[in-house]
């Protein structure tokens, strides 16, 4: 009896001191400033108490929990077994990476008489800064300011993201016209003007102010020209449409009345003053020939595979004994008597290894629109052999190279010069299928 009493006193000590014994302990993941916390400490009837190293807690037993910057926190986890009474602590040193989106800080105008109405459209919770060019500033959110002299100021606002912690600034320029006259902004003249083209130039013309300031933009409010003067004659040197603005001044040079106008242009010096007629071939023999007439002036360039030049000529025709078989790329430019250019065109000469030479592949049409064009062209393939595309300039440098996978692809030509442009289309076998030209104004 004596021994089994003494048996069962001996385990009650044991599952006592078992129980007394508890542990804290934790481990982590982190992605991207979220970090989520796994609470592995031992012992029975926990309750779990953590600091999160910036100011924040919690008492879920495995909480998530969110950084707002980068950078090490001291993470602490407390628990208290309930059923033993034991208490324990462990603290670890965590490194958190948060990647936070990027700042971006954007505005819009409006402006009536001098007085300039701005919206921030920037995205996030941030503090505003405004610097309105003329010596005045502002930390609201959308702020007016009112210019008491006309001209262009620089307007920039910077941001402070109080969450990510970002700094960004944009800045703009704007035109203010600045009321100046106490009358409203058109009472110190009686402004009478007009904006024509003629021939290749566009004509404008004003009276009834002291002083004019004319301004030609493009289609898309390019500026191109301006002018002090109350009439003017100016030739952009392309065709298409043009926005032109007058803005008249009284003897003080106060704000009085302001006009603008679109016009269209028609230069017959651009491209529209010849008629180019032209042709090329290869004979059994690879000699290339080619003759053209219909301008004043012409250049001819002979080309590899690869749009290395091989011959030049300013001729209006020309023969060329090539090295062998292969595939030859000719293409043609005219020009008018003011030497402006008028007209441009390509040809593919390739190789048969058992009939000799011959010319001219498949021709396969595609759609490139708009043509001329300021920024960015559209493709449109008709035809599904076509595999790849390839810019050229005029040099014959290769600017562009990548595959057609869809029926349409477009190309922004705004990265590129001001000039004549060609796009070859490549079949499914490396073949050249056709050939293209489009004029970036």
């Amino acid at each position: 009896m004596n021994k089994l009493l003494f048996t069962l006193l001996s385990l009650g000590l044991y599952f006592s001191a078992s129980a007394q014994q508890c542990q804290a302990d934790f481990t982590y993941s982190a992605v991207n400033g979220t970090v989520t916390f796994t609470n592995t400490s031992t012992g029975g009837g926990i309750w779990s108490s953590w600091n999160f190293g910036d100011g924040n807690s919690s008492s879920t037993y495995s909480p998530t929990h969110m950084y707002a910057t980068s950078g090490s926190y001291l993470v602490c986890l407390s628990i208290f077994d309930s059923l033993t009474q034991c208490q324990s602590s462990y603290c670890d040193t965590i490194f958190v990476q948060v990647s936070n989106p990027p700042c971006n800080a954007s505005f819009t105008y409006s402006q009536n008489n001098g007085t300039v109405n701005f919206t921030n459209t920037s995205s996030g919770s941030f503090f505003s800064s405004w610097s309105f060019g003329d010596g005045n500033s502002s930390n609201q959110t959308n702020p007016s300011n009112t210019y008491t002299s006309t001209g262009n100021y620089v307007v920039c606002l910077t941001i402070y993201d109080s969450i990510t912690q970002n700094q960004c600034t944009t800045c703009d320029t704007i035109f203010v016209q600045a009321d100046t006259t106490g009358g409203g902004g058109g009472t110190g003249c009686n402004l009478t003007s007009n904006a024509s083209t003629s021939g290749s130039s566009i004509v404008g013309t004003a009276s009834g102010a002291s002083m004019y300031h004319w301004i030609v933009y493009d289609n898309s409010w390019n500026y191109l020209y301006d002018t002090n003067n109350s009439n003017f004659n100016y030739s952009p040197g392309f065709s298409g449409l043009f926005n032109v603005c007058i803005t008249a001044y009284d003897s003080q040079q106060n704000y009085c009345d302001s006009t603008c106008y679109t016009v269209q242009l028609i230069d017959s010096t651009g491209g529209n003053n010849c008629l180019l007629s032209s042709s090329a071939s290869m004979d059994q023999n690879g000699t290339i020939t080619g003759t053209a007439s219909g301008a004043a002036m012409y250049d001819w360039t002979v080309y590899d595979d690869s749009w290395n030049v091989l011959h030049n000529t300013n001729n209006s025709s020309f023969s060329y004994a090539t090295s062998g078989p292969g595939t030859y790329n000719v293409c043609l430019f005219a020009y008018d008597s003011l030497q402006n250019f008028c007209d441009s065109t390509c040809y593919t000469m390739v190789s048969d290894t058992t009939l000799g030479f011959n010319f001219e592949e498949k021709e396969i049409v595609f759609n490139v629109y708009p043509n001329p064009t300021q920024g960015v062209i559209h493709l449109e393939v008709s035809e599904d052999q076509i595999a790849e595309i390839i810019l050229i300039d005029i040099t014959g440098a290769v600017l562009l190279q990548e595959p057609i996978s869809e029926s349409t692809t477009d190309i922004d030509l705004s990265l590129y010069p001001k000039g004549m442009y060609f796009i070859h289309a490549l079949g499914r076998k490396g073949q050249r299928l056709s050939t293209s030209k489009v004029r970036r104004q």
